[in-house]
């Protein structure tokens, strides 16, 4: 046989194609029966068989509250195929409620608003209290021991939360004088969250979403024993697949794990 050998395949290569004898490649038997053989499925195409469990929730929440629980979530639930949308919706700004849909766009929500909203239709997952937090840093360079102090220092603000500053210290009784106070508004929360962290200035926020800073030792809260109650996080299924085994159980995870976290009004 000569140095080349021709290759006739329909429709890729034609009949005067040749190749070198050295690039041939021969095919040898696996040594294994045929219906032993494992089908070369691409991970995508296995992924498509089983029904993913689609969760969407306000993007702090995620950022804050849902990545230091994610170890958890993939050891309860190894199986199941979970996809996080954290963009946001309107139904996150609106804090209103769909009716049941087939075409829903998740099969478990976590939602933030009010009992008035939320009690007849979805479960309850955790509360909140709002109070200023900064980290240990500022704290040691600014003397704040009382409330009126703080106008001494960047006021970080989030146009989404339930209590602004100016009503904070209204509650506390400081008189607001605009000129004499640096204030920065920043969203979402876990933004505002971050500038703290770093140093930038002190923040009214969600004791929820500063826990793990809090318990890291990060954040600090400045006033323990000045709270106000804000809102909570409810699980709703806007999806009429609820039922399914899967959609059951990350909604059973998020409220085991909920429940484990401390009342927010004690101090």
């Amino acid at each position: 046989m000569n140095a080349s050998a021709s290759l006739v395949t329909a429709g890729c290569i034609n009949a005067k194609t040749t190749i070198p004898a050295a690039a041939r490649i021969e095919s040898k038997p696996s040594g294994r029966p045929p219906h032993a053989r494992k089908p070369a499925w691409p991970g995508a195409l296995l992924r498509m068989t089983r029904a993913a469990v689609r969760v969407e929730m306000p993007p702090s929440f995620a950022h804050c509250w849902l990545l230091s629980h994610l170890d958890s979530l993939r050891e309860k639930l190894p199986n199941v195929d979970i996809r996080i949308n954290a963009q946001g919706s309107h139904l996150q700004g609106d804090r209103t409620p769909f009716p049941q849909l087939a075409d829903a766009p998740a099969d478990v929500q976590i939602v933030y608003g009010d009992s008035d909203i939320w009690e007849d239709r979805a479960s309850w997952l955790i509360s909140e209290v709002l109070q200023p937090y900064c980290a240990p840093a500022l704290l040691r360079k600014h003397a704040i021991e009382k409330p009126e102090q703080l106008v001494r220092t960047m006021l970080i603000s989030t146009a989404q939360n339930v209590v602004s500053w100016d009503e904070w210290l209204n509650l506390q009784g400081v008189e607001i004088v605009d000129s004499a106070i640096g204030s920065v508004q920043m969203d979402p929360s876990h933004l505002a969250i971050r500038a703290a962290r770093n140093g930038i200035g002190v923040i009214l926020e969600s004791s929820v979403l500063v826990a793990k800073d809090v318990e890291a030792g990060s954040l600090v809260p400045i006033f323990s024993n000045r709270t106000c109650p804000g809102l909570g996080y409810w699980v709703y299924t806007p999806s009429a697949h609820g039922l399914r085994p899967s959609v059951a159980a990350v909604r059973d995870w998020l409220k085991q794990v909920t429940a484990l976290a401390p009342d927010p009004s004690t101090p």
